[in-house]
């Protein structure tokens, strides 16, 4: 059996953690760790240990000041099911299984928890059955579906619809915020479009050559949206260091569906918020790249060219 743990939160987002039947790997900060995340700050030198049995997974808590979740439950040992996302610093890991990936609910005698996936597809459920009426979210459920802090929902509260929202936050300054919810209310492959178009406006060709492909690939998949593509953003991405605007274009184009565990492994689908969330970091670091000054107009620029894409009047490209 095959374990893959995929990053899809934090500094390191977009790697993955891949065992086999009998292995065990502990994961931290530090080089004492057998995988090591540096740039999580929060992480302990060795966090936790995963053990990769013949029918399942072990994980352990190895670090006693530091919280270790899975499900948003705290944890010090458990049995890891698929589908379950375990939290350790500010990074996430989605746990899937060669064979066994889908994500599901785990029994309810043993815990009566939902998986993460399977709590985000309820909420997509109960979001369309609220907003069964023009097909569109209101400003309040966007707010709450992207778990925004207490003074963004407090704008939501003062608006109705997505793209008011959207404005309000700009309005307040929140621009990043802004630039998320933007991207959350597009359609996803018009979001990646987006994207590619804001970040060639800011960055022109100063991208390191691998962020440069890591962009490329995300417009491949926009021309042509297929399977084979789309997985070829993931492998490009790898490439990249992820501190730079291009490799989240390829992973915002990875996230857009189809499954993120390997190919030969069962399905895992990705998170819904996920291509929002990595448009997101990317039009972030293209704001300030070169000239942090330039921030405040570059969102301006991101956030007047959304309703163009959105409407047409900007169409998608379509294959050379």
């Amino acid at each position: 059996m095959q374990l893959t743990l995929q990053i899809t939160s934090g500094p390191h987002a977009g790697r993955k953690v891949q065992l086999r039947s009998g292995q065990v790997a502990r994961i931290g900060r530090t080089e004492w760790a057998d995988f090591s995340f540096p740039r999580d700050g929060e992480l302990a030198d060795v966090h936790f240990a995963v053990q990769c049995q013949l029918h399942g997974a072990r994980l352990r808590k190895m670090a006693l000041d530091r919280k270790l979740s899975v499900n948003n439950q705290d944890v010090n040992e458990t049995d890891l099911q698929p589908g379950d996302t375990i939290h350790a610093g500010q990074t996430a890991f989605l746990v899937a299984f060669d064979g066994n990936a889908n994500p599901g609910a785990r029994d309810s005698g043993a815990s009566g928890v939902m998986t993460a996936a399977a709590v985000a597809g309820a909420a997509g459920v109960a979001a369309s059955a609220a907003t069964e009426g023009d097909g569109q979210p209101s400003a309040m459920e966007i707010a709450e579906q992207l778990q925004m802090a207490d003074e963004h929902v407090a704008i939501a509260k003062t608006v109705k619809t997505g793209p008011q929202f959207v404005a309000a936050l700009a309005a307040q300054g929140a621009w990043a915020k802004a630039v998320r919810v933007q991207a959350h209310l597009l359609p996803k492959r018009e979001a990646v479009w987006w994207g590619i178009l804001s970040v060639n406006a800011a960055c022109g060709d100063t991208l390191t050559p691998a962020e440069a492909m890591a962009k490329e690939a995300a417009l491949a998949w926009v021309e042509q949206p297929g399977e084979s593509v789309r997985r070829r953003c993931e492998t490009t991405a790898g490439k990249t260091k992820f501190d730079g605007p291009g490799s989240w274009l390829a992973m915002a184009a990875f996230w857009s569906g189809g499954s993120i565990a390997p190919e030969e492994m069962g399905e895992v689908p990705p998170d819904e918020k996920l291509t929002g969330q990595a448009i997101a970091s990317s039009l972030m670091i293209a704001a300030v790249m070169g000239d942090a000054t330039k921030a405040k107009d570059r969102y301006k620029g991101f956030l007047s060219q959304a309703p163009d894409v959105a409407s047409g009047k900007i169409p998608l490209p379509e294959q050379k």
